[in-house]
C-alpha cells in the first residue's frame, strides 16, 4: 500500500501533534507553501497543490500545505475564515509556519519545498533555497535559480489558483469535487474582481472559472460574500492593517516591505502623528530601512504609494530614484513630501498593483542614482 500521505483539511481529524508525529516518520516531507502575505490565493493554491501532488505520491512521502503566517494572524484574513466556515473546515487542523520545524527537516535532508503564488523565497526562508523542488506562480519571474528545482511554471494570470485548477482539470478531472471547486473558485473570483478587472483577468481565468462553476451551486453569491469579508476591517488597528497583506523584499542588500491596504482604508499617514508613529514603529520592528504602503482613495479611483525611510538622506535617494527609473517615472506622480518625517506619497497609475510595481523598483540601483548633500 502506498504510504504517500496528504494531510487534507477534510480528513485531518487527529490533531496537529499526532499528525506531526506521522510526518516525522516519512522519508520525504513535501511542504507546499504560498507567499508570506498569505492571502486567500496563497492559502488555497497551497492546499490544492498539495492534494494534486499527493495523487502521484510514492511510498514514504508526505504532502501537506503550510500557511506562511503565524496562526494568530489568520484572524486578519476574514475571507479565508468565512470560506472555511462555509466548507465546515476545522481551523485547528491547519498548519502554520510557526508550527512546523522546516529548518530541522531541512537539516535532516527530508524537506522538499513546493512554492505556489511566489517564485522568490521570503527573506526569512531564503536559507532553504536548496530545498525548492517546484514552483507554480502567476507573478513576474524574479530570475532566481534554485539548484534542486525541477519544475517552474510561471504564467501571467489573475490568480495562482487558476494555474493549479487548470492542471487539475486537465490531468485528474474525475478527482474534482464541490469542496475543491469551491476552494479554488473563491480566490480566482476575488483576485479578478468577479472576472471584471481588465488588468488581472485573462482568458484562462475565465475558462477555469466556467469549468469550476459546474461543481458550485452559486458562484456569484460566493464571490459577493467573500468580497465583503475580505474588505471587512472593522476593529483592525493600524498595525494589524499593515501586517494583514505585507510582503518583505531584498534587492541586493536593500530590505523593504510593501503593505497593501483595502480600498475601505484611506489613511493619510503623514497627517496624523499617532498613525505615523505606529508606521514608524512597524518599520523598526520589521527591521527594514524602507517601508511602503499601497492604498486607494475612498472612491477607489486612485492608487497611492506611501513611503517611509529611516533617514532623510535615504528618502532623498529614493525620490531621485523614482525620477530616473523610466518605469517608475511613468507610473508615479509625486504628491507629497515631508523630509522631517522621512516620508513621501505618490499617486500611481490604476494598473500599478504590488505585482506590477515591485519588479520595477530595482532598489539595488538606488545607491548610484543620487549625489547626496
Amino acid at each position: 500500500m502506498i504510504r504517500a500521505i496528504f494531510f487534507s483539511l477534510v480528513v485531518l481529524a487527529s490533531g496537529l501533534s499526532a499528525v506531526t508525529s506521522s510526518i516525522e516518520q516519512a522519508r520525504e516531507i513535501h511542504v507546499v507553501i504560498g507567499n508570506e502575505a498569505a492571502d486567500l490565493d496563497s492559502i488555497v493554491s497551497s492546499m490544492a497543490r498539495a492534494y494534486v501532488l499527493s495523487m502521484n505520491g510514492r511510498d514514504g512521502e508526505s504532502f501537506f500545505a503550510v500557511i506562511n503566517i503565524p496562526r494568530q494572524d489568520l484572524q486578519m484574513r476574514r475571507d479565508a475564515i468565512l470560506l472555511f466556515e462555509m466548507l465546515d473546515v476545522d481551523l485547528s487542523t491547519l498548519f502554520f509556519i510557526d508550527e512546523v520545524p522546516l529548518d530541522r527537516w531541512a537539516e535532516e535532508g527530508k524537506l522538499f519545498l513546493h512554492l505556489v503564488d511566489h517564485n522568490l523565497l521570503s527573506i526569512q526562508q531564503e536559507h532553504l533555497s536548496d530545498r525548492v523542488l517546484t514552483i507554480v506562480d502567476h507573478h513576474s519571474d524574479a530570475g532566481i535559480s534554485y539548484p534542486a528545482c525541477r519544475e517552474k511554471e510561471l504564467m501571467t494570470v489573475g490568480s495562482a489558483s487558476t494555474l493549479i485548477a487548470k492542471r487539475w482539470l486537465e490531468e485528474s478531472r474525475d478527482q474534482m469535487s464541490s469542496y475543491w471547486a469551491t476552494l479554488l473558485l473563491a480566490p480566482i473570483l476575488l483576485d479578478t474582481r468577479g472576472l471584471e478587472d481588465p488588468h488581472t483577468t485573462t482568458h484562462l481565468d475565465v475558462r477555469v472559472v466556467e469549468e469550476l462553476a459546474q461543481w458550485v451551486e452559486s458562484p456569484i453569491a460566493l464571490y459577493e460574500s467573500l468580497k465583503e469579508a475580505r474588505f471587512d476591517t472593522k476593529g483592525f488597528t493600524p498595525k494589524m492593517l499593515l501586517r494583514k497583506d505585507m510582503k518583505r523584499y531584498r534587492d541586493v542588500g536593500v530590505n523593504y516591505t510593501i503593505s497593501s491596504l483595502p480600498s475601505t482604508v484611506n489613511y493619510h499617514w503623514h497627517e496624523q502623528a499617532d498613525l505615523y508613529n505606529c508606521w514608524s514603529l512597524f518599520r523598526q520592528e520589521e527591521e527594514v530601512p524602507i517601508s511602503m504602503i499601497l492604498g486607494r482613495d475612498s472612491s477607489d479611483q486612485e492608487r497611492r504609494l506611501h513611503v517611509q525611510c529611516e533617514s532623510r538622506s535615504l528618502l532623498i535617494q529614493l525620490l531621485f530614484h523614482f525620477t530616473v527609473v523610466v518605469e517608475l517615472a511613468e507610473m508615479s506622480l509625486l504628491e507629497y513630501v515631508d523630509e522631517s518625517l522621512n516620508s513621501a506619497t505618490f499617486v500611481l497609475d490604476e494598473p500599478a498593483s504590488r505585482k506590477v510595481l515591485q519588479p520595477c523598483l530595482r532598489l539595488s540601483q538606488m545607491q548610484t542614482t543620487a549625489s547626496l548633500p
